[in-house]
């Protein structure tokens, strides 16, 4: 049986992504709707800007939860054990 500290699948950075994404639109929803009904008024290079910094944010946040979520079973409990953080 699993003893041991394993990993999620590859597969699973994707969802995080995914996930990390959806937390992130909807912490700051204000901000794009705001973005949204002024418009860009001949600044497309700021919005490009925070655009590339919430695309960073988001895969960085995936990838630290990625690599710190660890599961095992631990046989003598008789328990599944889930490490994050």
């Amino acid at each position: 049986m699993l003893n041991k500290p394993q990993r999620q699948e590859p597969v699973g950075l994707i969802i995080e992504i995914g996930l990390s994404a959806i937390k992130i639109a909807k912490a700051f929803w204000p901000i794009l709707l705001m973005f949204v009904l002024k418009g860009t008024g001949g600044k497309e290079q700021k919005l490009l800007l925070y655009g590339g910094i919430l695309v960073l944010l988001i895969i960085v946040t995936a990838i630290l939860r990625y690599i710190n979520f660890k599961f095992y079973i631990d046989e003598i409990n008789n328990e599944f054990v889930l490490q994050k953080g």
